[in-house]
């Protein structure tokens, strides 16, 4: 497995965690729906999916995903998450703790190194 896929591997199970029921007051369960839904993309031509605008997905390159449970691709609105750009604020907080570098802008989305 190469470093890449490593951590896309590390970055789908950290979805799916994130992604879980959530206990209630009450004893209950929320279902919160998916963090973030990563979409294994070709970038020699355009993404063919798209989600609701409540739907944060992270395309990462085909050989990126390969051999990676990457998780279910669900392009609804996920329930009881918070907005989806305090989501990806969220993984640049987490990648800057890691000791990684951190890029955000509308037009290329996250870039961590």
């Amino acid at each position: 497995m190469t470093t890449a896929q490593s951590r896309v591997a590390d970055l789908a199970r950290w979805i799916d965690a994130s992604s879980g029921p959530r206990n209630t007051p009450m004893g209950g369960d929320t279902e919160v729906g998916r963090y973030a839904v990563i979409v294994p993309c070709d970038f020699d031509e355009p993404p063919s999916i798209e989600g609701d605008p409540g739907c944060l997905l992270l395309f990462v390159s085909v050989d990126q995903a390969e051999g990676v449970a990457t998780g279910p691709i669900v392009t609804d609105n996920p329930a009881s998450q918070d907005k989806a750009a305090m989501r990806l604020c969220g993984f640049a907080i987490s990648a800057r703790k890691r000791g990684r570098t951190c890029r955000l802008s509308p037009s290329s989305g996250l870039m961590t190194r």
